[in-house]
C-alpha cells in the first residue's frame, strides 16, 4: 500500500481543490529551519492579503515566564495517522464512574487490530491494551473512535459499556466500511464485527466516506453512529442490544439534495460537526455544509445546521440552518464588512448541546478584505449558538488564523492539517459550564541556541493549547466567555490535540492528550529541529502518545464575563423605520457598563459614534439624526464587554 494516497490527504486535497487559493506562508523566522510549518486560511476568492503576509502571532512567552505543562508517555504510534481526523473520537471520560478510555490502531491500521485502554484517575496511570474486534477485521482501518455507554448514570465501571467504531477500507477511498462492536464491561463483545455496508430503503450503498460520531440512546437499547457518507450525503446506523440487529439509513432530510453539489467527483463537502443528546432524550446532528438557499447571498461559504429526532433517530426533523442576519449584524457589531467574512471551510468546527432544544456550534470567523491589513481583519473562533429558539454569535477568542502544514506520511509533500486549530467543545455533566479547547501560535524567545548560530536568545514560533471557559445560566443574556488560558506553554510543537467531551464538573484535572514525534538519539538535530520540524515532518517517525491534566477552575469560577462582562443589554428596534428627519432607539441595561453605541453603514464602515462612555442600568433613549444622510440601509451596533447587538434601519428621502 501506498500510504501516501491515505483517506485523510484525499479528504485535504479535495478541500484545497474547493479554495483555489494558495495558503500563505507565515513571516521568516530568524532561526534556520527547512521550511515554516504555518500557512494562513486561504481566501475563498482567492485574494491574497494586503501584505502578502497572514497575522503574526498575537502571543508571546519568554524564557523567564518559567516551564510549561509536564506530559507523561502512556502509549505509542507507528506515525500519527491512527489521530489525524479531527471528528474521530479517541478519547472519552464518564465522570459518574471516573473512568478514560483511550483508543488507537495497531501498526498504522495495516494489521486489522484495534486497542483500548482505560484509566481510572484521569490517565494518571493505566490498565494494558486490550484489543477490539479479536478476530480481526478487513485492512487497512482510519479514523477509531470510543464511547463510553452509561445510561443509568452508574457509578460502578462493570456497568459500563463502551462503543467502538472504525473505518476499513482502500487507500483510494473508493468503498469504506464502517465496523461497530459495544465491549460489555471490561473486556466482554457484546456483539461480533459488524458492518454497515448494504443498500438502505432509498437504494443507497453506504460506503462511508469520512467521520463518524456515536452515541448510545436514553433507555440504553440503541447504538447510534451518524457519518459522512460518499455522494455527499450523511447516514446512519443504529444497532439494538437487544435483538442484535443493525439498521443502516440515509435519512431524507440529511441527504445530498439538500447540500451545494461539490462538482469534483469522489469528495464528501458535507461535515458532520457532531452529535449529542439533550435531557430528554432528543437527538441532534450538527451539520457544516454548503447550502443552495445561501449561495446567492454568501458565495461558496459553508454554513452550519442541525436536524433533530424525538425518536431515538427513527424520524428526523428539516435541518434548521443559521439565518443570514445574525451573521451579518455579529459582523456589523465587530467592525467588518457582512460581505466579507465567512466561517473556515472545515479545519475547525464543533457541536455541542447545551440543553434541551439548545445547541452551540464553535467555529473559526474570517474577515477577507482587501482594504484592510490582516492585523486588521476579524479573526475570531466564536460560537454559533442556538437558545429557546433564537440564533446568535458570540465571540470565544481572537485567534491568529493560521494552521499547521505537515505531512504526515512524506516530508516531500507538506499539506495542511485536517485537524486545523482543533476546536472541540466539552461540557460538564450537570450541565451547567461549557469548556472550549484549540490551538494558537506563540512566539517564544528563549536563552538558548537554537539553531547553532552561536546568538542567543532565539525566537521560534511554535503551537500552545489554549482553553476558554463559560457557565449555562438559564434565562440571562450574560453569557460571555472567559479570557483565554494557555494550559500547555511549552515551546514543543503542540498537534493533535484531544479533550474529552464530558469534563469534570470543577473543571479541575481535565486529561489532555496529544502526539509527539520520537526523537531518534542518533541524529544531530538542533534544539529547533526538535521542538519544531520533527513535529512537523511526521513521515515513518514513531508517535508519543502524551497525557497532561490541567486546571481551567480560576476561568470556570470567576465571575461570569469577569473579563468581558456585558451590560446585559437588550437593543429596541429603531423608531420609525423608514426614518427621514430621526429615528429613535432604546437601549436597555442591566447593570452598569461601559457602552458603545455606533453607527455604520452596510459596509461595516463608522458613520458616527453615539455614545461610548459608562451607563447606569435601566433604559436609554438614543435619538439618531438622519437628515444629513444619504438614503440607504444603516445598522445600529451597541457593544459591551464581549456582548454586542444590531439593529438595522432604513433612511428614506
Amino acid at each position: 500500500m501506498n500510504p501516501a494516497s491515505l483517506p485523510e490527504k484525499v479528504f485535504a486535497l479535495m478541500l484545497l481543490m474547493l479554495l483555489p487559493a494558495a495558503a500563505l506562508h507565515a513571516q521568516a523566522r530568524r532561526t534556520k529551519s527547512a521550511a515554516v510549518p504555518f500557512t494562513s486560511q486561504p481566501d475563498p476568492a482567492g485574494r491574497p492579503s494586503p501584505t502578502g503576509v497572514p497575522r503574526p502571532p498575537l502571543y508571546v512567552r519568554h524564557s523567564a515566564d518559567g516551564v510549561g505543562t509536564q506530559y507523561r508517555i502512556f502509549d505509542s504510534l507507528p506515525n500519527a495517522l491512527s489521530h489525524a481526523s479531527f471528528a474521530q473520537e479517541p478519547l472519552a471520560y464518564d465522570a459518574a464512574t471516573n473512568r478514560l478510555m483511550s483508543i488507537k490502531l495497531g501498526n498504522a491500521g495495516l494489521s486489522g487490530e484495534v486497542f483500548f485502554r482505560y484509566s481510572d484517575d484521569r490517565g494518571y496511570s493505566w490498565s494494558e491494551p486490550d484489543q477490539a474486534f479479536p478476530a480481526g477485521i478487513p485492512q487497512p482501518l482510519w479514523n477509531p473512535s470510543i464511547t463510553i455507554l452509561n445510561p443509568g448514570n452508574s457509578h460502578d465501571v462493570l456497568a459500563l459499556d463502551y462503543g467502538i467504531t472504525v473505518l476499513s477500507g482502500p487507500a483510494d477511498g473508493a468503498t469504506r466500511v464502517l465496523y461497530q462492536q459495544i465491549i460489555q464491561g471490561n473486556s466482554v463483545p457484546l456483539s461480533p464485527p459488524d458492518s454497515s455496508t448494504g443498500a438502505d430503503a432509498g437504494g443507497h450503498t453506504l460506503s462511508w466516506w469520512g467521520d463518524v460520531k456515536s452515541l448510545g440512546s436514553a433507555d440504553g437499547t440503541l447504538f447510534i453512529t451518524a457519518g459522512e457518507i460518499e455522494g455527499n450525503n450523511i447516514g446512519m446506523t443504529s444497532f439494538d442490544r437487544t435483538t442484535r440487529t443493525l439498521t443502516t439509513s440515509i435519512p431524507q432530510q440529511w441527504d445530498a439534495s439538500h447540500y451545494v453539489d461539490p462538482v469534483v467527483t469522489n469528495i464528501q463537502a458535507t461535515l458532520l460537526a457532531g452529535f449529542g443528546m439533550d435531557r430528554t432524550g432528543s437527538i441532534y446532528a450538527g451539520i457544516y455544509s454548503r447550502f443552495p438557499e445561501r449561495e446567492i447571498m454568501r458565495r461558496a461559504h459553508p454554513y452550519p445546521a442541525v436536524s433533530m429526532s424525538t425518536d431515538n433517530g427513527r424520524r428526523w426533523r428539516e435541518l434548521n440552518l443559521l439565518p443570514v442576519s445574525p451573521l451579518q449584524q455579529y459582523a456589523l457589531s465587530q467592525g467588518a464588512n457582512p460581505d466579507s467574512v465567512h466561517f473556515s471551510y472545515g479545519w475547525a468546527n464543533d457541536f455541542i448541546v447545551t440543553g434541551n432544544g439548545n445547541f452551540s456550534f464553535f467555529l473559526d470567523l474570517f474577515e477577507s478584505n482587501n482594504d484592510k491589513t490582516p492585523e486588521a481583519e476579524l479573526r475570531q473562533l466564536v460560537e454559533v449558538y442556538k437558545v429557546n429558539g433564537i440564533w446568535g454569535i458570540r465571540k470565544v477568542a481572537d485567534i491568529s488564523g493560521r494552521l499547521i502544514s505537515y505531512d504526515p506520511m512524506e516530508p516531500a509533500e507538506p499539506r495542511i492539517s485536517l485537524l486545523g486549530s482543533e476546536v472541540q467543545a466539552a461540557r460538564t455533566p450537570d450541565g451547567t459550564g461549557l469548556l472550549v479547547k484549540w490551538i494558537d501560535l506563540v512566539t517564544y524567545i528563549l536563552d538558548e541556541d537554537l539553531n547553532r548560530d552561536g546568538v542567543t536568545p532565539d525566537t521560534v514560533i511554535s503551537t500552545d493549547v489554549f482553553v476558554a471557559a463559560r457557565r449555562i445560566v438559564p434565562d440571562t443574556s450574560d453569557h460571555t466567555w472567559s479570557r483565554a488560558l494557555n494550559i500547555t506553554g511549552t515551546p514543543v510543537l503542540d498537534r493533535f490535540t484531544r479533550i474529552p467531551e464530558t469534563i469534570p464538573d470543577d473543571y479541575m484535572n481535565i486529561p489532555l492528550m496529544t502526539l509527539q514525534t520520537k526523537i531518534d538519539p542518533k541524529l544531530d538535530l538542533t534544539r529547533e529541529d526538535e521542538l519544531i520540524n520533527a513535529q512537523v515532518n511526521v513521515a515513518g517517525r514513531m508517535q508519543y502518545m502524551m497525557m497532561s491534566n490541567f486546571d481551567a477552575g480560576s476561568i470556570a469560577a470567576a465571575e461570569p464575563g469577569a473579563a468581558t462582562r456585558g451590560a446585559g443589554m437588550m437593543l429596541s428596534p429603531a423608531f420609525p423605520n423608514p426614518a427621514s428627519t430621526a429615528a429613535t432607539i432604546r437601549l436597555t441595561l442591566s447593570r452598569r457598563a461601559d457602552v458603545r453605541l455606533h453607527l455604520r453603514n452596510t459596509l461595516g464602515e463608522l458613520v458616527c459614534s453615539l455614545a461610548d462612555g459608562t451607563m447606569e442600568a435601566g433604559d436609554h433613549e438614543i435619538r439618531v439624526a438622519t437628515g444629513d444622510l444619504p438614503a440607504g440601509s444603516y445598522y445600529l451596533t451597541s457593544s459591551s464587554g464581549n456582548e454586542t447587538m444590531a439593529r438595522m434601519f432604513v433612511v428614506v428621502r
